[in-house]
């Protein structure tokens, strides 16, 4: 009896299989080819727009790059000039002066005809008003507190965007024997963070005021509930590893980014976040281009620097050299050739 009653589960269980199933023809000549725009502008930097055309997800040749356009570039609505195309669709000029507080715009011209085209704001930088450090270990390793300190203006819809980088001065010795100085930088490592900036849990309230969402790996946040308030953000982060090195520069940079830039990142991470799992809800890329794709976005950014400095390694390669106090290697090494390697 059992095997009867099981047997009858199983075929129902089939028949509604079967009745799910659906075939659905994909017609590959009717997806229309739309302009993919991709550029960052910010205050001190060369405006560098990257153009090129929407691939459907079958085709296998990679991206295609516009050659073909004409980007005119407007300050405030007016009219600064056009960029230059230097080949494999990236344009480019470094005759704009980029300023914040300012918006800029671009058009994409296909001969008289326009095809697309963006608008974005540079924002004010909000100022780091100090850094403090202390350490602490954990399981016996030493780790690093770092108190990044900025004011909320509470003037506006604010978003920001924290980048943390370490420049490691490395010696090496060059075919003719002298000591030479390269700097290599790579993302500085952080493991927790007192406002849930760096790794959301899922779990939000006023009190975890930088998060909207699980794994931030932009670590963008806005001032939603922050508005206006003195900050102190607490960074636990690797100590200083420098036994075969002249010294550490950990750059830490806040960033004050456009709207639309802050929502382009954040859809960027919710689809990477979600792309795996075929029982999600598929996540549109954000884009504020008008008959296109991509992102047209602006930032600017206020720096501060923890500075570690080896004194016995320095002493032994350089006797005698004057530390001057910082870590400018044209300040440390004059005679010597500095190299730069991006990791």
């Amino acid at each position: 009896m059992k095997e009867i009653r099981y047997l009858g589960v199983l075929v129902a269980v089939l028949y509604l299989l079967s009745g799910c199933k659906e075939i659905l023809d994909y017609d590959e000549d009717s997806v229309t080819e739309t302009i993919v725009v991709s550029g960052i502008l910010t205050p001190e930097k060369a405006v560098d727009i990257r153009l090129s055309k929407s691939i459907n997800r079958f085709d296998t040749l990679g991206f295609r790059q516009v050659t073909d356009k004409v980007i005119a570039f407007y300050s405030d609505d007016n009219y600064l000039g056009d960029l230059m195309h230097l080949g494999k669709g990236r344009y480019y000029s470094d005759q704009f002066e980029i300023s914040a507080g300012k918006n800029y715009s671009i058009t994409i011209m296909d001969g008289a005809l326009e095809t697309a085209s963006a608008q974005t704001l540079v924002p004010h930088p909000v100022k780091i008003t100090g850094l403090d450090t202390t350490y602490h270990f954990v399981q016996g390793e030493r780790r690093i507190i770092v108190k990044v300190h900025f004011i909320e203006p509470g003037n506006a819809e604010n978003y920001y965007r924290l980048e943390l980088v370490d420049e490691i001065f490395v010696p090496y010795l060059a075919a003719n024997k002298d000591v030479r100085i390269r700097i290599i930088k790579i993302p500085a490592r952080v493991y927790t963070d007192d406002n849930w900036l760096i790794r959301g849990m899922g779990y939000y309230s006023a009190a975890d005021k930088f998060h909207d969402w699980a794994g931030n790996q932009f670590n963008i946040f806005s001032d939603r509930y922050i508005q206006g308030e003195t900050m102190s953000l607490e960074l636990e982060m690797d100590y200083f590893r420098t036994d075969s090195v002249l010294g550490v520069n950990r750059k830490i940079y806040l960033q004050s980014i456009s709207k639309d830039y802050f929502y382009y990142l954040r859809t960027v991470m919710q689809q990477s976040q979600t792309a795996s799992n075929p029982f999600n809800e598929p996540v549109q890329i954000y884009s504020n281009i008008k008959n296109g794709v991509g992102i047209l976005g602006g930032y600017s950014l206020s720096v501060d620097s923890i500075v570690f400095i080896n004194h016995s390694l320095i002493d032994s390669l350089f006797p005698g050299i004057e530390l001057p106090g910082s870590l400018n290697p044209g300040d440390y090494f004059p005679s010597a050739f500095v190299g730069d390697r991006n990791l």
